[in-house]
């Protein structure tokens, strides 16, 4: 179990990378409506729960979020270039990926 989990997240890693790589500015998109929504779902469900408390709490989370996209939203093109700039420089010395990953075997092996 514990070696497929390992393998598994090794080759997410990999796929999250190459994603990212392909997909930087509607990545920064998502991120930034997935934390409203999950804001959102959060007032909800403490609210379907009867948890007041934790339903404000999402409603004020949901209120900050959108102010924060609104505020944020027209910065994506940067925000989407610097992510490029890095994920270029990690494509240019890929050398360190598999240095990367050689540790992180290693420190799988010392988990066993």
């Amino acid at each position: 179990c514990v070696a497929m989990c390992g393998v598994f997240a090794i080759g997410l890693a990999t796929v999250a990378l190459g994603v990212m790589m392909q997909f930087a500015r509607e990545l920064v998109k998502i991120s930034l409506i997935f934390s409203v929504i999950s804001s959102l779902v959060v007032a909800l469900l403490g609210f379907a729960a009867g948890q007041v408390m934790m339903g404000v709490m999402g409603l004020l989370g949901f209120g900050f979020g959108i102010c924060y996209a609104s505020m944020v939203w027209q910065r994506i093109p940067f925000a989407a270039a610097n992510l490029n700039t890095a994920l270029a420089a990690v494509k240019a010395n890929l050398g360190l990926a598999v240095v990367a990953y050689i540790f992180l075997a290693i420190a799988f092996a010392w988990s066993i």
